[in-house]
């Protein structure tokens, strides 16, 4: 029946649709290759990504693309830089700080309304946000007891140590060490001073100037930052619009994971539509017909049985960042009691959440903490299991039982009471509203009396974190991959709100002491066991009960876009946005094919971005004009032709293909099988109007010998290695006899960059291209002038003229060769200094040197040589040590004849 009803919920949702779409004014025919549509079907009320009560998670996850923070880390947790482009650790700390960090800014940022980023910025939103409850506890370690500290604008004093050097530079002072600093501290969201100065309230600190933002500021404007997205259009309950913004500051800058290097702002995507749907049969509805091509909340279990089939649908299952919990008010009876609270937890049944609710896309809840980092998982703290007669004993010994004879269970003083249950709509999370429901009909059965108030999202988190009017409440709690931060938050007796997140007026004095200890504890492991007995402690003493963690299933139109990447527990994160492409957009060819060329095989490889899900087609002709496929290989950029006859001439092309959408051919490549490999280790040398070249012979010859090779220019207005090799101009140069290794070329102008490469051709055929080098002749000697050598503290010191050469010429250092006969010289080193001191040479020998310059790794012509004697010191050592042998030999040669003189 379940089907049913969803069946017959999409049929009927069709005709909603249809009226629903009139609302949005940019339907897909606007543009189909660069704009991603996105569903939502709960949309936001405010823009304010610091309201710290309006934390509704699709709110958090679209306006976070519109900051950037100093430091940021990859899902493998390693830091890259951001809007710092450089940090240090002082050493030792300033003044009194525990540490000091200096952080320096990258030049030319800018918001998103043109105005560049400096430091003062920076000092602003520390200052600020500080007072703000979600990012307290990121910056806690910068709070100092005295206002001591200038304020940003230098019109007062705060309590946060954050101080501007200059423009560019920031200094950070630590009043406690703090282990995640780099993780949680330097990763706050930058904010501009010039848009929020005029949307502040005081902090109430009455000992300082301390200033904290204004949460009801809700205007685009309030979303300005210097991330690579930027609101364009905003209509509540409506649609939402981004676009990328084009004087992002790291446009061309990547990050590296997973071996691959990752772009800071989006290749293909400039534009997201976030479309709202206000039911979410037409939300599921509009991925099925192509409306939208991902749905930003999880798809539920039912849906996703009745679309997985669907080959239009990609999903992707992943274990939450995150946990749903259900929370207990302890300012009120009979929930500040524990024992009450214990007899609830024995009436949640959580298999059949995870098995019933969840269809088996999900795991059962334990602990209070997101379990995708697993060291900080505490597997021993179990909280009570389902067993509702257990719940009724501990109910009946502790005194909780119907003294009116109403049906309900009374206070131990005989008074009644009802619990308010705040449950969200079915509307908003179908899975946390079905399993309030069930844990309030458990406690029915069990005598207490309970009001299931389903709720709003928006309306929800006012009533738990602004007002605290509830009883109990479910939630989902959307984590990071450290818990040290939102545990404090959530379990520490000082962040009752508007402090923080303990809106259940949780108090336990071993607790706190655990988690301020935790949170410099410099030790990760001994951290990560602190992390696990304040869970095992918060299982017991039953603030929350853990209910489920979740599994996403994140569905998005395949035959749409291509190369999502699960990131942070979600395919919805930048690594994602910034390279997945659409079928719309001119669909890359490969680019660089290339050939390894043996008697009976023809290996082909190619280059391209994101191949993971690309099936590359490989084409063969041999007459240059007709094209037959010959094979195709998913997710390799190589295919090794072993079909090919020796000595017969080849044509290639491969194309890259993804559903029935196929590229444009990438560049054709002739081979021959018996043909030689390419010459190796080609050099390239630039002096006075001339380019020389030199190489090495093949790897192998072929079916046989080398017989000459040819030289080939590459001609272009674009660097080649940005430019399709398929539109190159070859230009052929010259050829040169098997013997002859080098070839001169004239035929240049002093400041232009030339590209070549050379091939190898025996009696069967032409190789494949060698790798392409590139010089630039200039108006600079070839080699070094006045080169001397002197002995300097007994050793050869060599000394030489050069002039400076320019940043784009290839100059890599001097080369110095030695000999010790003025014939077979050997490389000595490598400097960039136009001097050496020669530490290695012998005593009693004569050496001769010459200097080359290096420049594209290839050496210039010899400098002259020059010749030194390294003598012996004065006195060495040993002779001393031999003449003193020889003195004492002699004194006691004389002593002995002495003697028997005497005795006569």
């Amino acid at each position: 029946m379940g089907w049913v009803r969803i069946t017959v919920a999409l049929i009927f949702s069709i005709v909603v649709l249809n009226s629903a779409y009139a609302m949005f004014p940019n339907q897909k025919s606007y543009n189909s290759a660069n704009t991603l549509y996105v569903a939502t079907y709960y949309d936001f009320t405010d823009l304010n990504f610091f309201n710290s009560t309006n934390i509704f998670e699709q709110k958090m996850k679209i306006l976070s693309l519109c900051f950037d923070s100093l430091l940021d880390y990859t899902p493998d947790f390693m830091i890259y830089n951001k809007l710092a482009e450089d940090y240090e650790i002082m050493s030792p700390p300033e003044g009194n700080d525990t540490a000091t960090v200096v952080v320096t800014l990258r030049k030319n940022v800018a918001f998103h309304d043109g105005v560049e980023l400096k430091a003062r910025d920076v000092v602003f939103t520390y200052q600020v946000l500080y007072w703000n409850r979600l990012y307290r506890e990121k910056i806690k370690c910068l709070y100092w007891e005295n206002a001591t500290w200038d304020r940003w604008d230098r019109c007062g004093k705060s309590h946060i140590g954050v101080e501007a050097v200059d423009d560019y530079t920031l200094k950070f002072h630590l009043t406690a060490m703090f282990p995640l600093f780099f993780y949680f501290t330097l990763e706050v969201p930058i904010i501009p001073e010039h848009v929020w100065k005029e949307h502040l309230i005081p902090a109430n600190t009455n000992d300082s100037d301390d200033m904290t933002i204004d949460e009801n500021f809700s205007d685009i404007s309030a979303t300005i930052g210097c991330g690579p997205w930027k609101i364009d259009d905003w209509q509540p309950f409506n649609y939402t619009t981004l676009i990328a913004y084009t004087d992002y500051w790291g446009k061309d800058m990547t990050v590296s994971w997973v071996g691959k290097d990752w772009p800071l702002y989006p290749k293909y995507v400039k534009r997201i539509f976030f479309k709202y749907y206000n039911t979410l049969d037409v939300f599921v509805l509009a991925l099925r017909l192509g409306e939208v091509e991902y749905m930003l909340s999880p798809m539920t279990p039912g849906y996703y049985e009745s679309l997985k089939d669907d080959p239009r649908i990609g999903f992707e299952i992943n274990t939450d960042w995150g946990f749903t919990y259900l929370a207990f008010n302890m300012r009120r009876e009979p929930l500040s009691n524990k024992t009450f609270r214990k007899a609830i937890a024995h009436c949640v049944d959580r298999e059949y959440i995870v098995d019933r609710v969840l269809h088996g896309y999900g795991i059962n809840g334990t602990v209070p903490i997101a379990i995708t980092n697993p060291r900080y998982v505490n597997e021993s703290a179990m909280p009570p299991e389902f067993n509702l007669t257990a719940a009724q004993q501990l109910l009946d010994q502790a005194g909780y039982v119907d003294s009116n004879g109403d049906g309900w269970r009374d206070l131990p003083n005989g008074s009644a009471f009802a619990l308010k249950f705040l449950i969200p709509t079915k509307y908003y999370d179908p899975i946390m509203a079905d399993t309030g429901r069930m844990i309030a009909e458990n406690l029915k059965n069990i005598g207490i009396n309970v009001e299931e108030v389903y709720v709003e999202p928006d309306a929800l988190l006012e009533k738990i974190y602004r007002d605290m009017d509830f009883d109990m409440y479910i939630y989902h709690w959307s984590a990071e991959a450290f818990p040290e931060n939102y545990l404090y938050s959530l379990l520490h007796t000082s962040c009752s709100p508007p402090a923080g997140y303990n809106s259940e007026g949780y108090s336990n004095s071993e607790m706190d002491e655990l988690l301020d200890a935790m949170i410099c504890e410099m030790d990760d492991a001994k951290r990560a066991d602190m992390v696990k007995d304040i869970e095992g402690i918060a299982v017991e003493d039953l603030p929350y009960l853990t209910l489920y963690y979740r599994k996403n299933i994140e569905a998005y139109r395949q035959d749409a876009f291509l190369n999502w990447i699960s990131a942070f527990g979600s395919i919805f994160n930048r690594f994602s946005l910034h390279t997945i492409i659409s079928f719309g957009y001119p669909f890359p060819e490969p680019s660089f094919l290339t050939a390894d060329v043996g008697f009976d095989y023809v290996n082909l490889t190619w280059q391209y971005e994101n191949y993971t899900d690309v099936t590359f087609r490989v084409y063969r002709s041999t007459d240059g004009s007709n094209y037959s496929l010959i094979g195709s290989v998913k997710g390799k950029l190589y295919y090794n032709d072993t079909t090919v006859v020796l000595g017969v001439k080849y044509w290639y092309f491969v194309t890259a293909c993804v559903w029935d959408m196929e590229s444009d051919r990438s560049n054709i490549i002739n081979v021959t099988p018996g043909s030689p490999s390419p010459p190796r280790n080609v050099k390239i040398w630039a002096g006075k109007h001339y380019v020389n070249i030199s190489w090495d012979p093949p790897a192998r010859e072929g079916a046989s010998p080398v017989i000459m090779y040819k030289i080939y220019e590459v001609i272009t207005n674009m660097l080649p290695y940005k430019c399709p090799v398929k539109y190159w101009i070859v230009e052929y140069r010259g050829k040169v006899p098997a013997t002859q290794r080098y070839f001169n070329y004239t035929n240049v102008e002093n400041g232009r960059k030339y590209y070549f490469f050379v091939t190898a051709v025996n009696g069967v055929g032409e190789s494949p291209w060698s790798e392409l080098v590139s010089a630039v002749p200039r108006w600079l000697q070839d080699k070094v002038e006045n080169l001397r050598v002197e002995l300097k503290e007994g050793y050869p010191y060599l000394s030489w003229e050069y002039p400076e050469p320019p940043d784009d010429y290839g100059f890599e250092g001097f080369v110095i060769y030695r000999s010790t006969d003025g014939k077979n010289f050997t490389r000595l080193a490598i400097t960039k200094e136009r001097h050496y001191h020669d530490l290695s040479a012998e005593e009693g020998k004569q050496y001769y040197y010459y200097v080359c310059i290096l420049i594209n790794s290839a050496e210039g012509p010899p400098s002259q040589t020059v010749k030194i004697f390294v003598p012996y010191e004065m006195y060495p050592s040993y002779i001393f040590s031999a003449w003193l042998l020889v003195f004492i030999i002699l004194v006691a040669v004389i002593a002995i004849h002495k003697n028997v003189f005497e005795n006569y």
